[in-house]
């Protein structure tokens, strides 16, 4: 996959001293999704079965022992994946994700999915250009 804005994980870790902890486990992380091939939503769950699926093409991976999170916005057919964002997992963002019955949902608008997953195809393209 490619990756998109590794530099959220560094501004995450470097950010703060309490966040040290994570570049070890985010930087595995990071290398073992560049390293992956997942044509599906079904490919991908079958080899990360504790990451959760969510509306618009995004996923979130719990890290550190479910200590952080990290959202991202995949694409499957460029094989891409664009970091949206990294935070504590306690942290509360009403404005972007609430819990449901049946675990979290995207309540962002759908406009801003699709301007941002616009956006991750021309970097990806442009990559492809080179």
């Amino acid at each position: 996959m490619r990756m998109i804005a590794k530099s959220r994980l560094r501004q995450f870790w470097s950010g703060s001293p309490a966040c040290r902890d994570a570049k070890r486990q985010m930087t595995e992380w990071y290398n073992f999704c560049e390293a992956a091939e997942w044509n599906t939503p079904h490919e991908f769950k079958a080899d990360i079965r504790t990451a959760s699926i969510l509306k618009n093409n995004r996923v979130v991976f719990n890290l550190c022992g479910n200590k952080y999170r990290i959202v991202v916005l995949m694409d499957y057919i460029r094989r891409g994946m664009l970091t949206l964002r990294v935070s504590h997992y306690l942290v509360n963002s009403d404005r972007d994700w609430t819990p449901d019955k049946e675990g979290w949902c995207d309540i962002g608008t759908g406009n801003r999915s699709s301007v941002m997953m616009n956006r991750m195809v021309q970097v990806i393209e442009a990559s492809e250009r080179r």
